[in-house]
C-alpha cells in the first residue's frame, strides 16, 4: 500500500458572537476538503479564509470525511 501525502491548507472560519465578539477557528485541510467546506460555509453566510499558513499542531478539519467528495 502506498501512502500519498497531500499538501495541507489552513482554513479559518470567523463567527460573530454577541457575547464574545468575533470568534476565529482554524483547521488544517486538504485542498478538496477546504474547497467544499468553504463553499458550504460561505453559502450559509460565514466568513472563511483558506491559505497556506499551516502551522505545526493545527487540528484537522472536524468531520473531514464530509468534505472529501469529488
Amino acid at each position: 500500500m502506498t501512502l500519498v501525502r497531500q499538501k495541507l491548507l489552513r482554513v479559518e472560519i470567523r463567527f460573530d458572537c454577541v457575547a464574545a465578539g468575533e470568534v476565529r477557528l482554524e483547521y488544517a485541510a486538504t485542498a478538496a476538503e477546504a474547497r467544499h467546506f468553504a463553499a458550504a460555509m460561505i453559502r450559509r453566510g460565514y466568513r472563511v479564509l483558506v491559505d497556506w499558513q499551516v502551522r505545526r499542531g493545527l487540528a484537522p478539519l472536524p468531520c473531514r470525511s464530509l468534505w472529501q467528495y469529488g
